[in-house]
């Protein structure tokens, strides 16, 4: 029998949010399965400080009965985070993307998780697909199942 593989993945803000609000989207399922630890989610402070600010946001806006600390806490585990991320300038339109991708080339990512136009233009960064939550969904059950 195959040991089942863990991969790395990292994942935009975006999903965070598209998740928060849908609960049957692959952003939400893919979620699922960084909190049942069946997926990496590699991250650095950069990418947790903006899902804060965001999602910080949305909870007052919508006065969620989420628990904000225990919901970030589940997602950003703290042995998945990732120090010493290299400083890339690829997304010229919108550089705060680029810490996506260096975050993706520290952590050995298999996959970069996104709705962002500017970060899926770019198709595969260092061999790292780019892709919307429905499709790597598709690709990371393949792996993990």
């Amino acid at each position: 029998m195959a040991v089942k593989q863990k991969i790395n993945v990292v994942i935009d803000t975006n999903l965070l949010v598209a998740a928060f609000f849908n609960k049957r989207s692959s952003s939400y399922r893919i979620l699922k399965l960084v909190e049942e630890g069946k997926i990496n989610f590699s991250w650095n402070e950069k990418i947790k400080k903006e899902a804060e600010k965001i999602l910080g946001n949305i909870w007052k806006s919508v006065k969620s009965k989420v628990d904000k600390e225990k919901f970030l806490n589940n997602i950003f585990k703290k042995e998945n985070k990732i120090t010493g991320v290299p400083r890339v300038n690829i997304i010229k339109e919108d550089p705060s993307d680029n810490k996506f991708l260096g975050c993706a080339l520290k952590s050995g990512a298999a996959l970069i998780v996104s709705n962002d136009e500017h970060l899926l233009k770019i198709k595969i960064y260092e061999g790292i697909p780019i892709a919307k939550p429905k499709n790597a969904l598709r690709a990371i059950n393949k792996i993990i199942k």
